[in-house]
């Protein structure tokens, strides 16, 4: 229900609702704040306003007094008559700004068009029809005026050649323009007008744009151009064109290196084998189109390999080793000449193509580097692509200087067989240097030499020549192997028997056994009168392990038959475990050791026994000489002396004389 309400401040009356009641409100009138329907409340917060005059009326209207809540909400009137001037003044702001900012830009806009409509005008008049005005637009300041004189040059029906000259003058700055469409049509234009004297300004446009990832007309025409003059400054600059990233650019550089001729020619021979961004690839078909003769690829071929780097090293390498085997023994030769240094390259895959390559270019005057290839690659332990190639190209070319090395490769765990299928190959040319191996102190090395000699066919002459080389060395393996073929081998030289048996000589009183054993072997076959001091030495010997060469020794004095040898074979008739052979040896001495045996037979400090053995001894070598001294034995006091004598003495009377 609708009550009444007073300011308490000014006196000024409202008629409010009843949800008003007993809540804060301001008078329209003087802005005090108060509860309504509840007396007075002071509003110490806003500031008192002077009060109308008492007199004054009041509104009678109820929606004059709102509440504070109501009134500040968004959009009353209250809040629009607070916002109203500050809308008012940033309106008048932005209105100033965008007038202002709006109107530099619409001048801004306008001057450029009265500009651009002035070119485009002055292009309209100045459109070229001839060739003076052509050239006029070719000066002007305005890229579109210098844009549509080159348009022209470049599309031009006909050249006249009065103007040429005029023409490519003219043309020339544009290939330095900052607009690099004027630069290109510049270029087209050129390209057509143009002559010997453009060639420095062709250069430069092609070297500012050689970077460029794709292609344009003008580079190509550029390229042409070149081609149709023909001049050698152009060279280098093709020559980079050919490995250009673009195909078409590339075949025009190629194109264009062909039609230079044997210019062309002689410059591409010079990347023949560039590996530069593959630019052989290039220049092997520049010089296919070009007709580039066998003799200029080879002889390039062997510069590169001779002076080149490593890189065109290998490519020259590879390139050669696709190529057929040329039927000119000179450039054959040169080529080879050129390969063999690279043999002694670190870089293995290089020594593998060279000696590939020199497997079908070269010859036996290759053969000292071959040679010393594998002599520096002797202490690999298995055999690479290059020395199995070596081995084989040396038995081919049947070079004896060859022969050593391979000999040196037999010893070897991976590289035997090869070596040996190339002395095979060799033949009869590597004697010598078998020969000087066939002793070797590795028995397996010593086994195949002397095959490969069987092979050759060597005579015993040579082989024993070797032998008694061997015997002379201070090796004492070495000597050993000499001694065992001595004992195996049924070769014999009457002339140089004496020769060997001295050098025989020494294995025989050697301490090892295993060359003693050999040294016995081989004086079976080489024995002379020269050994007897050595034999007797070896008979004397009291050490019981000495007891088999003491019994050897015996038994080869009994061969010699040296009146030396008896005395010291009579000594060992002491000696049970050899009175045997002692007896054996004296029997084969015939008369040479009759004075020894009896002298023994007469010594009574002797073994009885053995003296019975020597007596029973004389009864077959005995001569008359011999007579005196059976006759005392006849007389001992032992029987069994006196039988065994007597039997002697009776068997040496019936013997007639003779002399042995």
């Amino acid at each position: 229900m609708p009550f009444s309400t007073t300011c308490p401040k000014c006196g000024q009356s409202y008629t409010l609702a009843d949800t008003q009641r007993g809540k804060k409100v301001r008078c329209k009138e003087c802005e005090h704040v108060f509860v309504a329907g509840e007396g007075f409340l002071e509003d110490t917060d806003t500031p008192a306003r002077k009060s109308d005059p008492p007199s004054r009326k009041s509104k009678k209207d109820n929606g004059d007094l709102k509440s504070d809540k109501d009134r500040f909400k968004p959009g009353t009137s209250e809040q629009r008559g607070i916002a109203a001037p500050l809308l008012i003044g940033g309106g008048v702001v932005l209105f100033l700004v965008f007038g202002c900012c709006g109107g530099g830009i619409w001048w801004i806009y306008s001057a450029t068009k009265t500009v651009v409509d002035a070119g485009q005008n002055l292009v309209k008049s100045l459109n070229p029809t001839d060739i003076p005005t052509a050239l006029q637009c070719l000066q002007s300041e305005m890229p579109q005026i210098r844009q549509s004189g080159a348009t022209w040059f470049a599309n031009a029906k006909q050249i006249d050649k009065s103007q040429q000259a005029a023409v490519s003058k003219a043309l020339e700055p544009l290939l330095s323009d900052r607009d690099t469409t004027i630069r290109d049509t510049g270029m087209l234009a050129l390209a057509r007008w143009g002559s010997k004297d453009n060639v420095p300004a062709t250069i430069k446009y092609l070297e500012e744009t050689a970077n460029s990832p794709f292609s344009n007309d003008a580079q190509k025409n550029a390229l042409a151009a070149l081609a149709r003059w023909k001049d050698e400054r152009a060279l280098p600059i093709l020559v980079r064109y050919t490995t250009h990233g673009d195909g078409g650019l590339r075949d025009s550089a190629n194109k264009a290196l062909v039609a230079l001729g044997p210019n062309g020619t002689r410059e591409m021979l010079k990347h023949l084998h560039d590996p530069t961004n593959n630019l052989y690839d290039q220049a092997r078909r520049a010089l296919r189109e070009g007709g580039a003769s066998e003799k200029d690829l080879l002889t390039q071929t062997a510069q590169d390999l001779k002076e080149g780097d490593l890189g065109h090293r290998k490519v020259a390498l590879e390139w050669l080793r696709q190529q057929k085997v040329t039927r000119d023994p000179l450039l054959r030769a040169q080529i080879a000449r050129a390969t063999a240094p690279l043999l002694r390259e670190r870089e293995e895959a290089v020594r593998d193509n060279s000696m590939r390559i020199l497997q079908d270019w070269g010859s036996k005057e290759n053969t000292p580097d071959v040679v010393q290839m594998l002599e520096e690659s002797l202490g690999n332990p298995w055999l690479n692509n290059a020395q199995k190639d070596a081995l084989q190209t040396l038995g081919r070319w049947k070079d004896e200087r060859g022969a050593p090395v391979l000999v040196k490769y037999l010893e070897t765990n991976g590289g035997h067989g090869e070596a040996e299928n190339a002395l095979r190959l060799l033949g009869k040319a590597a004697e010598s240097a078998l020969v000087k191996e066939m002793n070797n102190p590795n028995e397996a090395m010593a086994t195949r030499c002397r095959k490969l000699l069987e092979v050759c066919k060597t005579g015993d002459k040579v082989l024993l020549d070797q032998v008694i080389v061997d015997l002379k060395t201070k090796e004492l393996a070495r000597r050993n192997r000499a001694a065992d073929w001595l004992a195996h081998n049924t070769c014999t030289d009457e002339a140089r028997r004496t020769e060997v048996s001295r050098l025989l000589d020494p294995l025989v009183t050697d301490r090892d056994n295993r060359v003693m054993d050999t040294g016995m072997r081989a004086l079976d076959r080489w024995i002379t009168v020269e050994n007897v001091p050595t034999l007797i030495t070896l008979v004397n010997d009291p050490a019981p392990i000495a007891r088999p060469r003491r019994e050897w020794a015996i038994d080869r004095l009994g061969d010699l038959r040296d009146p030396r040898g008896a005395a010291a074979v009579a000594s060992r008739l002491d000696d049970f475990a050899v009175r045997g052979t002692a007896l054996r040896s004296l029997t084969r001495m015939g008369s040479v050791a009759e004075d020894e045996v009896l002298k023994y037979a007469l010594n009574p400090a002797k073994d009885k026994r053995a003296r019975i053995e020597a007596c029973n001894l004389l009864k077959t070598i005995g001569t008359k000489k011999s007579l005196p001294g059976l006759q005392m034995l006849e007389r001992d006091p032992d029987r069994g002396l006196q039988l065994t004598a007597h039997a002697a003495l009776i068997e040496v009377q019936k013997r007639p004389d003779r002399k042995e």
